[in-house]
């Protein structure tokens, strides 16, 4: 029986091993192109379909080698589903960008409540990023000062509360956070970085290139 180990598009353990149970040869003119391999995740049993190329090693199915197909001469070619790479919006500082993959990886874990308050983290250390001066204040007042000085719109200003509200929540009430409020606290907060980062940085980069904002 094969194995192979790969983060699991379902539970989103990162390096965990999957047992194979069976694969099928994809032929054309004659010619192996590729192996379909079943995997099941030892941790959720669910399943994936890995492709991997023909090799010219002893092992005559990726399912029949001991161990992973790789260590015997098979690639992958491809996996079904794939792993969800996640990535932080565009421009942002890598502090921030750092708590928010994270944030995003427990709330793929299930980890509702970290989730929440990693969030609400990123929101405090972005707008400490937009208003350094104002460190010392509360977010509540951070956000006021950002919407006052029109840096943020009235729209993304009630956002940005939300986002506040919704985190201490997530802090400090006993009740477990549940996946919706966590999902919706990632949704917010990716919002509110596009506004506040990533859609001035396009508009910079457009500008330096001499070319209109799309």
């Amino acid at each position: 029986m094969g194995e192979f180990v790969s983060t699991c598009p379902h539970c989103h353990t990162e390096k965990v091993a999957f047992s194979s149970h069976g694969d099928k040869e994809v032929v054309q003119n004659e010619k192996i192109l590729y192996w379909n391999t079943f995997f099941v995740c030892r941790k959720c049993e669910k399943g994936i379909v890995v492709e991997f190329s023909e090799s010219s090693h002893s092992a005559p199915t990726p399912h029949s080698y001991r161990g992973d197909p790789q260590d015997c001469g098979y690639r992958v070619r491809a996996i079904y589903p794939a792993p969800r790479n996640i990535e932080a919006p565009y421009a942002l500082p890598e502090a921030i960008a750092n708590d928010y993959i994270e944030a995003e990886k427990n709330l793929q874990r299930r980890n509702f409540t970290s989730a929440g308050m990693m969030f609400r983290r990123v929101l405090e250390r972005a707008t400490k990023h937009l208003a350094p001066d104002e460190k010392g204040k509360r977010l509540k007042d951070r956000i006021t000062l950002l919407a006052e000085q029109h840096r943020i719109t009235p729209e993304v200003r009630e956002l940005a509360v939300c986002l506040r509200d919704a985190g201490t929540v997530a802090a400090y009430e006993e009740e477990a956070y549940d996946e919706m409020g966590a999902t919706q606290m990632r949704d917010f907060t990716h919002l509110f970085l596009m506004y506040t980062f990533a859609l001035p940085k396009f508009v910079e980069d457009a500008r330096a290139k001499g070319e209109p904002p799309k």
